[in-house]
């Protein structure tokens, strides 16, 4: 995955030819600039106010002070980009300003000042950006603008940070080797209408860094709020809402990955005579939550939701039933297929169409998509 992101104190030099001929090969590359950090970022446009990087400070949200993004960078990033033929997605600060409320959460109005500079700056100075986000996913964001984008990547804009094995020793019961990358031949093409939602599947319990943000936003109990899916069984929502219904239409035929950190602690509740409970919160388990299960009257339902709304779908399933707790935290052992099989057979009988299964989420190893 090419990841870059935020870090003041170390500016590597954007004239590499490595990290230039490798984006290239990519043309165009869709590069979306953002991140959790992006809403403490303050843009160093007033030459009268000082620049200051990130901090690390655990008091603070993400456990960082503001940061900002001198305009030197930004020049030198664009000239990058230009050569490389990177297309731009930026994710702007949509908290400046705000403050916090009673329970952890933030509001109030935002303060789109330095925003704006910030894009007058850029529009000035004759930069492309193909899209402007308002805010990070999870602080429940809006893209302004983005289209047919294929490719995600995270851009710390004060620096480009690479991982080099050259005489690193491996690791024990490892030997060296090289890999080679023919970025001639293309193995896989990207359809010319892909999009794509990004899904999860945590409870309203899930909270970071005291603010729980996820709130009706699950696969049981999905509402307009948010276009996102997840799990817990104690409230279903209706999801004949035409809002909702319209905004995924509009998309069409929009990607739905059906799936995250809690999809490999699913159960399918397929058979009738066994308990069919929802996740519970509980610090001892791996992801802070216990088994859960997704009763089939809202696999139904959902399928119903997918076929109005034309949705495509790819479906994480289940990687590590069954397998067990090594020494040094890793799980190994048999996977159980059992239940996974009876999910997918289940949902073939019903005639719903699935576009892809996924075998466990990408921190698990044995990670792969069929199709």
């Amino acid at each position: 995955m090419l990841r870059f992101g935020w870090d003041g104190r170390r500016v590597q030099n954007l004239s590499n030819k490595i990290l230039l001929n490798a984006v290239k090969e990519f043309s165009p590359l869709k590069l979306r600039i953002g991140g959790s950090l992006q809403d403490k970022v303050i843009y160093g446009v007033d030459p009268q106010q000082p620049c200051t990087p990130f901090v690390k400070k655990k008091s603070e949200m993400f456990g960082f002070s503001q940061g900002c993004l001198p305009m030197h960078r930004w020049d030198e990033l664009n000239g990058f980009f230009k050569k490389a033929g990177a297309v731009i997605i930026f994710g702007l600060n949509a908290l400046n300003g705000r403050v916090h409320l009673p329970g952890g959460s933030l509001g109030g109005p935002w303060n789109s000042t330095n925003a704006a500079s910030f894009i007058h700056y850029t529009v000035n100075k004759g930069y492309t950006i193909h899209g402007w986000e308002l805010g990070l996913w999870e602080m429940g964001g809006a893209l302004l603008r983005l289209l047919g984008f294929c490719f995600w990547a995270f851009l710390w804009l004060s620096s480009f940070v690479a991982v080099d094995a050259v005489g690193a020793s491996p690791p024990a019961g490892a030997s060296k080797g090289t890999a080679v990358v023919d970025g001639t031949t293309a193995i896989a093409v990207t359809d010319d209408d892909f999009v794509c939602a990004t899904l999860d599947w945590w409870p309203p319990e899930k909270c970071d860094y005291g603010t729980c943000s996820w709130g009706l936003a699950s696969v049981l109990n999905l509402s307009c709020r948010m276009l996102r899916f997840g799990w817990d069984g104690r409230r279903v929502q209706n999801l004949s809402n035409k809002i909702l219904l319209n905004a995924v239409k509009e998309f069409s035929p929009l990607k739905l990955r059906i799936g995250g950190s809690l999809q490999d602690k699913v159960i399918y509740g397929v058979d009738p005579q066994q308990p069919c409970t929802p996740f519970v919160k509980k610090k001892s388990e791996m992801f802070g939550f216990s088994q859960g299960c997704l009763p089939m009257h809202r696999w139904d339902e959902l399928n119903g939701f997918f076929k109005k709304a034309g949705a495509v779908i790819i479906f994480g399933l289940n990687a590590l039933n069954g397998r067990v707790h090594l020494p040094g935290g890793s799980l190994g052992g048999p996977w159980n297929s059992t239940n996974a099989a009876s999910f997918i057979h289940y949902t073939v009988n019903k005639g719903y169409t699935i576009h892809g299964w996924e075998l466990g989420k990408s921190h698990v190893p044995f990670r792969f998509l069929t199709s």
